[in-house]
């Protein structure tokens, strides 16, 4: 690698490092999930964190126009989630979570990675429905089929991973059950698939109609009565039915 081609990797990583505090300081300082910081990530801001100029962030991301930042966001996207799945950063934010009265659901949904309402708008999502799009699409054509059954893989093992350090900060495990075709007990990978299933499912009616989702369901959570989505719903109940509380 050349000088100048290392130079650009440095300042590369030095914007999306940018581009990851400033949504990690929405995240520390609302609770909300994570993709809810991005609208708090602009060229501007990004550069001037990185000490670079903001021509300089379309410069590293091929060209300046929307576009550019379009796809700077979507590396923003990896890098977030790669550091905040991190398993000790990812036990001290699950364990803030529940110390401030958040419940597991809303755990389940920031780890689904989506929020049904803006599915469509936010650009950390778009990747992760294209592959799902592109594998209904596709699923005909053994080449693709596999290159993206093996991506699928990884992101079923990379959530298996999380919900491994989450569930017993909430006091759950997977149930003591067997996959009978598999031959072998229910572990957390199960989870991660089922409950991208039902993510997939619903991101798809999203695209098609977003006004089929908008509805909230009075739905009581942990002895609330706070308005839940359909979407919700059906999450926690994959999690309820694969899942049972910790001996104490």
């Amino acid at each position: 690698m050349t000088d100048g081609a290392s130079d650009e990797r440095t300042t590369r990583d030095r914007l999306l490092d940018a581009g990851v505090e400033i949504v990690q300081e929405h995240f520390a300082a609302v609770g909300e999930r994570i993709g809810a910081g991005f609208q708090f990530v602009s060229p501007t801001e990004v550069a001037r964190r990185a000490g670079v100029s903001k021509g300089m962030l379309y410069h590293c991301w091929g060209g300046h126009d929307g576009s550019a930042f379009d796809r700077y966001l979507t590396d923003l996207a990896a890098r977030t989630l790669e550091q905040m799945a991190q398993p000790e950063v990812l036990r001290h934010e699950a364990e803030r979570l529940r110390d401030a009265g958040v419940g597991l659901d809303a755990v389940v949904k920031l780890l689904a990675g989506i929020e049904l309402t803006s599915v469509v708008d936010e650009p950390e999502r778009r990747l992760s429905l294209l592959q799902s799009l592109t594998w209904i699409t596709y699923s005909a054509n053994t080449a693709i089929a596999a290159a993206l059954n093996e991506a699928n893989d990884r992101t079923y093992a990379s959530l298996a991973d999380m919900y491994d350090v989450v569930l017993p900060v909430f006091g759950r495990r997977m149930r003591a059950a067997r996959d009978r075709r598999a031959g072998r007990p229910l572990d957390t990978g199960d989870l991660a698939r089922a409950l991208s299933c039902v993510t997939e499912g619903f991101a798809g009616e999203a695209l098609h109609d977003r006004r089929v989702l908008d509805a909230d369901i009075s739905w009581p959570i942990d002895g609330t009565d706070e308005p839940t989505t359909l979407y919700a719903i059906c999450l926690m109940s994959v999690v309820t039915a694969l899942t049972e509380p910790v001996p104490t």
